[in-house]
Formats: C-alpha cells, sequence, structure tokens
C-alpha cells in the first residue's frame, strides 16, 4: 500500500500544474497600421477577464515588424484606476518580437475576473496605432473581453479613458501576454491523497485477525 500510496502521489504532482505557453491577449491580421495626429495620446482599450489569468508580458504593435521609431511607457490598470504594472518597450528591435508584437516581460501580475485597462504612450506620433474599423480579423484569447478602446491626452503615461463612442476594437497600440490559472493544484493532490487513504483503510478492516 505504501507503494500504492507514493506511486498515486507521485502521478497527481506531475498532473496537477499542467505546463503553458503565453498568449497575446488580443490579435489581428493587421501588419501595418495608421499614424496619430496631435500627439501625445496614452492609447490603448478597457477589456474583462472572465476567468484568473497571470499577465507575464506587456506588448507593443510594431507596425510593418521593422523596430519602433520611439520607446513606449506602457501600463495597467484596474478599474478604479489603480497602477497594476507597467514597463516600457524600447525603439528598435531590442525586445523580442512575439507576432506582430515588441514584448517585454513582468513580474508576474494576477488578475482575477473583473475590469480593466491597458494603455500607452504615443509621445510624438512617430509609430503607428489600429484605429477603429481598421482592425481585421480581430480575436481575443480565452477569457479575455475587449470592451471598448480608451485615450487620454497628455505627454505622461496616464490611465486611458474609454472613448464615449465604440466602433469597434481599437487602439493596437498595447498588447499583453498572460497564462491561464489552473485550478489549485493542492485540490487534486490532495484528493489523489484521500483516495489512496479511503482504500487503505477500507483494506485494513476487512483483513482478517491474525
Amino acid at each position: 500500500m505504501t507503494k500504492l500510496f507514493a506511486g498515486m502521489l507521485a502521478v497527481s504532482l506531475l498532473g496537477a500544474v499542467p505546463a503553458t505557453a503565453d498568449t497575446l491577449a488580443i490579435n489581428f491580421s493587421n501588419t501595418t497600421g495608421e499614424p496619430i495626429s496631435s500627439p501625445p495620446f496614452t492609447l490603448g482599450w478597457a477589456f474583462q477577464t472572465t476567468a484568473a489569468v497571470e499577465v507575464t508580458a506587456l506588448s507593443f504593435f510594431d507596425s510593418d515588424q521593422d523596430g519602433l521609431a520611439e520607446s513606449h511607457p506602457m501600463g495597467l490598470w484596474n478599474a478604479a484606476g489603480t497602477l497594476l504594472a507597467s514597463a516600457t518597450v524600447a525603439a528598435g528591435t531590442a525586445d523580442p518580437l512575439h507576432d506582430k508584437f515588441r514584448t517585454v516581460s513582468i513580474a508576474p501580475l494576477l488578475l482575477m475576473p473583473g475590469a480593466y485597462r491597458i494603455g500607452a504612450l504615443f509621445a510624438t506620433g512617430s509609430d503607428s496605432n489600429i484605429f477603429p474599423t481598421f482592425t481585421q480579423d480581430f480575436s481575443t484569447a480565452p477569457g479575455i473581453v475587449f470592451v471598448r478602446g480608451a485615450a487620454n491626452k497628455g505627454p505622461d503615461l496616464t490611465v486611458p479613458a474609454p472613448t464615449f463612442f465604440n466602433m469597434g476594437p481599437a487602439y493596437f497600440g498595447p498588447n499583453f501576454e498572460f497564462q491561464a490559472v489552473p485550478e489549485p493544484a493542492g485540490m487534486g493532490v490532495w484528493g489523489a491523497v484521500g483516495v489512496v487513504a479511503a482504500a487503505a483503510a477500507a483494506r485494513k478492516r476487512v483483513r482478517p485477525n491474525s
């Protein structure tokens, strides 16, 4: 029974936390964007999470995928406007390209189901953005719901306000990468322990007296 217990516990531990790859929150088929006018702006979008996710990186759309003209401070805020994470995507090609997005890793950030906003500072308008009605083949990852574009004018990175119009997905710009959060690993482990313990107890009860 001891060997059986150890074997089942080992299997449970191995299967408790499945490996997952980082996923882009949103994506589209555009490879080239449109220049912005009258900068500076913080441009971004409001979204909801329908399941717990762990944000691992902030990303910025690289129009034509040939490097960024300027660096872009980025932030992620909750519904109350509290800054939860920030990073700066560097000019040029130093930051790695994931699909069409230059990516900077951050300390893992757990987002529980709720409402959030993401934004990036466009200081000069040298880099292009995807505006409403221009996004092609737009999609969101499981657990992510796009709400509407958000913007705030000014020279500093600030929480973007959802726009008064809702003409479709915009502004990209900013994106993020995440991993889905699995069910608590301990539940699976202790469930297996409980099954083994119950089996051991039952066997002991039916064992004939020596």
